[in-house]
């Protein structure tokens, strides 16, 4: 084979390893996937995910403090393998993983450059063979927020959009190591531009974030003429 093969060969093969990782997808080797961000759906059944992805939320700063609470958005985690589960031979299933940290690393150009390079999160998720497991996390820590509402001159302009990348880590139930590919999230950042009470005054049906964000609240239907009004409608 002339070296001329072989480079277009080794440079296809390049491309196509290149082009998995910017989807976000498996290439074959890897145990788990971490596949899409989902926003939070309140309703008076309880807190789930949305269906649809998202790439980005909002997140008052100003609010976060008297709230309290982390940004919460779900992630999607894809268990890629099969069950090596060999009963006549005496074998369990060892092909589960089992998620023990949740590793959000922030992009620190810009004004963040005095936030953390990543900041680890102690989760226990179990993802079985084949499933999809769609798991809470706290992207933005409270201990972070109030870092960047420490600091106020930031947001003299209004909104500040803030990158970050979020891993899962873990090991099969063999012991074997396990880790996700990372994904990346924006959040537009601000502070006071989101009002204390989501649902402006009316009865409140479901909560499951602080005001500083806007996906976390479920605002309850009112006859003509009431009062509702405000965050996300529930079901």
């Amino acid at each position: 084979m002339s070296a001329r093969v072989r480079f277009g060969i080794t440079l296809a093969l390049l491309s196509a390893v290149g082009a998995a990782w910017a989807c976000g997808e498996a290439t074959g080797t890897e145990a788990l996937t971490l596949k899409s961000f989902h926003g939070l759906r309140a309703t008076k059944d309880g807190c789930f995910h949305t269906e649809q992805p998202i790439v980005g939320g909002i997140y008052d700063v100003d609010l976060a403090m008297d709230g309290g609470g982390d940004f919460g958005i779900y992630i999607q985690l894809v268990n890629n393998l099969k069950s090596n589960e060999n009963l006549g031979a005496g074998r369990l299933n060892s092909n589960q993983v089992k998620v023990t940290e949740i590793e959000i690393a922030y992009d620190r150009i810009g004004p963040w450059d005095f936030l953390p390079e990543a900041v680890s999160i102690p989760a226990g998720i179990v993802v079985e063979t084949g499933e999809r497991h769609f798991a809470p996390i706290g992207a933005i820590p409270q201990s972070i927020a109030t870092a960047i509402h420490d600091r106020p001159e930031i947001f003299e302009n209004g909104f500040v959009p803030l990158r970050l990348w979020v891993m899962a880590k873990g090991e099969l139930f063999d012991g074997t190591e396990a880790k996700s590919n990372d994904l990346a999230y924006t959040i537009d950042l601000c502070s006071g531009c989101l009002r204390p009470d989501p649902c402006g005054g009316g009865p409140v049906e479901a909560v499951c974030a602080s005001a500083a964000q806007p996906d976390g609240w479920a605002c309850a239907k009112t006859t003509p003429g009431g009062n509702g009004g405000g965050g996300a409608g529930g079901d």
